[in-house]
């Protein structure tokens, strides 16, 4: 497999996304742990946030060659997939990024920026599905490359957050609740992706990734609903669906071995 920059770059990039979602989507919640501010409770999730996907943008450079080959790339925005991946790619990372930077300066969170940055992130993932939808790799010409960008990004980035976030042990029940519902639609996302998939040379081992991812999930389930072992438990499922994730990802890549 050679296209290591991609699989960085991928994973980083829908993680961070997910993370972000489920920061917006229950922006409310998070402001009541912090007394209606919440810059205590999200500055370390922000932070890690930003880094991923600055990790995901320097994996990319190394697949473009360099940095000013993605400005060529973007010219051309009309017609091609990558261009619009590439502007929507710049959107969120400034967004994530400024807005990380307004909460350290200002000691608050700026949630019209959080929006940008999830409205771009969501665009991201379409347009990241649709440019290796229309590759020419025949594999990746299906729906199990749209649903399980997206199932990624839902199943990784609210439980980081989640885990991340500064509360108290009742306070992270109730975010592993919100995260379990995101993860159970991002696994119902990837079965459907699976059902759809035209990776038949690589079937079992994204079968055996799909099962791995639901271990995690159930886990996470575990951690939502019961209060035992909440703390380690987190670590593990991160874990686990990391390594969900990333056998996915390194079957998909293969086609093109």
């Amino acid at each position: 497999m050679n296209e290591w920059p991609l699989f960085i770059f991928t994973i980083c990039m829908q993680a961070a996304i997910g993370g972000v979602l489920m920061i917006a989507m229950f922006y409310k919640q998070f402001q009541a742990l912090g007394d209606h501010d919440p810059y205590t409770k999200l500055r370390t999730p922000l932070a890690v946030l930003a880094g991923i996907s600055l990790i995901g943008l320097l994996a990319s450079f190394a697949h473009l060659g360099t940095p000013a080959h993605a400005f060529y790339a973007m010219s051309n925005l009309e017609t091609s997939w990558l261009s619009r991946e590439i502007l929507t790619t710049s959107i969120f990372i400034g967004a994530l990024c400024l807005t990380v930077l307004l909460a350290f300066v200002q000691k608050r969170i700026q949630p019209i920026l959080i929006w940008v940055a999830v409205i771009a992130g969501v665009f991201e993932l379409l347009c990241m599905s649709e440019s290796y939808i229309s590759s020419l790799i025949s594999e990746w010409s299906s729906l199990y490359t749209l649903s399980s960008f997206y199932g990624a990004s839902l199943v990784l980035g609210p439980l980081l957050v989640a885990r991340l976030t500064f509360a108290s042990t009742d306070e992270k029940t109730k975010l592993y609740k919100k995260a379990f519902i995101l993860s159970f639609i991002g696994i119902v996302l990837s079965f459907i992706g699976l059902i759809a998939s035209g990776m038949e040379g690589h079937f079992g081992l994204i079968l055996t990734s799909w099962i791995i991812e639901a271990i995690g999930v159930c886990l996470l389930a575990y951690s939502a609903f019961s209060k035992k072992a909440i703390q380690h438990l987190a670590y593990l499922t991160l874990a686990v669906l990391f390594l969900a994730v990333g056998m996915s990802r390194y079957a998909y890549f293969l086609a093109v071995s």
